[in-house]
């Protein structure tokens, strides 16, 4: 990329989600992660009592923040210059070195650690700034959050000062001063609606990060085996870990990652839900690869540690929770599926993982092993069978209603089909609403693309009701039948009746 390409902000909230993708800049901002990732991941190893958790879950909070923050900033505004290449290199700096403080974060190196993450929020203040100044349209958007995470940045170069636990305090003061525009109606409503997030973007962008978290799992797996040595053991354990990574995997990048986000509601915005029920998600995935790795150094024939064997079931525990909830703001890409049947496969696998657990103790590691990746698994395979069985029984619905819609009675519209081309591939209305639809239609008189009646915005039932044109297509490559609003019957072929005309 050359000088002359850079660009100063611009918003992009109102821009056709297709037609923008992840920049190199920000994937390469999202590696600086890992390494934060991997260190905090390794502290958590050496300290597996409830107080090492709970250290674990406020610095991985933080670290997760400081990234979503960012992440925000940039769904909504695009921006590619100088300034905001040098402030995002520049945060990258003082990620890693917060990554290389993250052990001593509560003991010798905690004024360090407060001084990494103060120059983490003050290279996003200065983007901001940078907004404001160069983007006028984006000023309200921008100026509370200047504010708000100026004022935290602050309290963080101020608690450097402050021995702890004083220090301790302040940092939680900051933290409530960051999150406290999530608090406000008046803000929730600009930011889900005044300046709407690019959800396709999103979606994305957090999908990426979770993938870098389960590479995070990888290396930790593949890091305990090289150093323990490679056996019999070591091989069985390691296979089963990988097993139980890959059920993760699927899980949420075949159900979740590609399942549009229900539209907003007043209070609280869908779109902030699934957001933040990443961070209880991508913090369970990151322990699954800590318990994980004490899995794969077990013997075979030894028991599991107790400690690492809970660490293990909680942390799962804490992802299918968190995938429950993004299940229930999500619509699954099988139409048949319901929320229902999309909720039991996760908390039947929760409810056995507790029951595991309790009999963790009389099990050998392997045993535990294969006792996890069972029920990963299972729950996966429960929900394939639940969308084979209902996307057959849409099929068998949809073919019923066809034989008995599409009878042979005549209609005078039916006779006189127009050889009408649609207008466009999809539903704009669809399109600009932010709605999926299931199947599409066209008007045989104009031609204009609507969504079928099992899409949930009924398009091409609307243009009949609004403008009174009664006859439509099918646009399914495999389908060639018409159908008349008007006398409520069909053709099963509009290639036979235009042959024989």
């Amino acid at each position: 990329m050359t000088l002359a390409r850079w660009t100063p902000p611009r918003l992009i909230s109102a821009r056709r989600p297709d037609q923008r993708t992840v920049e190199w800049l920000e994937l390469f901002y999202d590696l600086v992660y890992v390494a934060a990732l991997i260190q905090l991941g390794q502290s958590l190893v050496g300290d597996l009592t409830v107080r090492g958790v709970g250290r674990f879950v406020v610095l991985f909070t933080l670290l997760w923040w400081a990234w979503t923050g960012t992440t925000f900033l940039m769904n909504r505004v695009e921006v590619d210059d100088l300034v905001h290449r040098s402030l995002m290199i520049g945060q990258m700096l003082a990620i890693g070195t917060l990554a290389v403080l993250v052990d001593g974060a509560f003991g010798a190196h905690s004024a360090g650690f407060a001084l990494a993450y103060f120059f983490i929020r003050l290279t996003l203040v200065l983007m901001y700034a940078h907004v404001w100044r160069h983007l006028p349209r984006a000023r309200q958007l921008a100026q509370p959050f200047l504010v708000v995470y100026a004022i935290a940045a602050a309290l963080w170069l101020v608690s450097t000062v402050v021995p702890p636990p004083g220090r301790y305090w302040l940092w939680g003061v900051a933290f409530l001063i960051d999150v406290s525009w999530i608090v406000s109606p008046r803000m929730r409503r600009r930011v889900a609606y005044e300046y709407p997030p690019d959800e396709e973007h999103m979606a994305e962008r957090y999908a990426l990060f979770t993938i870098i978290v389960l590479g995070e799992s990888f290396i930790k797996i593949f890091g305990a085996v090289a150093d323990h040595g490679v056996t019999i053991s070591t091989q069985v354990n390691g296979a089963l870990a990988l097993l139980i990574v890959a059920g993760l995997w699927w899980t949420y990048f075949d159900d979740v990652a590609d399942s549009p986000i229900k539209s907003r509601s007043e209070n609280v915005p869908k779109v902030a839900l699934w957001t933040v029920l990443h961070l209880p998600m991508t913090m369970g995935l990151t322990a699954v690869g800590v318990g994980l790795g004490k899995l794969a150094l077990s013997d075979i024939g030894e028991p599991m540690d107790s400690s690492a064997a809970w660490l293990l079931i909680g942390a799962l525990l804490l992802v299918l929770l968190s995938v429950a909830g993004l299940d229930m703001i999500t619509r699954n890409r099988h139409f048949g599926v319901t929320e229902r049947d999309r909720l039991i496969p996760r908390f039947g696998a929760m409810v056995l993982l507790v029951l595991l657990g309790l009999a963790s103790s009389e099990m050998s590691a392997t045993v535990f092993g294969v006792a996890v990746a069972a029920i990963v698994i299972g729950q996966i395979a429960v929900e394939v069978v639940v969308a084979k069985r209902a996307d057959q029984a849409v099929r068998v619905e949809v073919e019923e209603v066809m034989r008995s819609a599409l009878a042979d009675a005549r209609c005078e519209h039916l006779a006189n089909l127009a050889d009408t081309r649609p207008k466009t591939a999809g539903c704009m209305q669809c399109i600009e609403n932010g709605l999926v639809w299931v199947h599409l239609r066209f008007c045989s008189i104009c031609g204009q693309v609507g969504c079928c009646d099992d899409s949930q915005g009924r398009h091409a039932s609307a243009h009949f009701l609004e403008i009174g044109h009664s006859t439509i297509r099918s646009m399914e490559p495999s389908e060639d039948w018409a159908w008349c609003y008007t006398d409520r019957v069909g053709l099963r072929s509009v290639t036979g009746v235009s042959d024989s005309r």
